[in-house]
């Protein structure tokens, strides 16, 4: 795992920790939503909004559409992650 993927897992730990309201999230690249206790369609969209909020951008809708792994929205991070550098 590169180090801006390895950042990027740790803020969205951070991310959906604090949306979901518990201490004890420990995200996977492998895992999807369905694993994480909690992580429901309106936790999604809190997690997104979240995320585009930390990074100071918007995804777009294919963007979004196209997430089914925590890893997939990890690169969606990192892609943003490496525009503002």
């Amino acid at each position: 795992m590169s180090q801006s993927s390895h950042d990027n897992i740790m803020k969205l730990t951070e991310i959906v920790s604090n949306v979901l309201g518990s201490n004890d999230v420990e995200l996977r690249e492998d895992m999807t939503a369905a694993d994480v206790e909690g992580w429901d369609s309106l936790s999604h969209v809190q997690i997104i909004l979240a995320c585009e909020t930390k990074l100071g951008v918007r995804f777009n809708l294919a963007e979004i559409a196209n997430l089914e792994l925590v890893g997939d929205l990890v690169e969606l991070m990192n892609k943003y992650s490496k525009t503002q550098t």
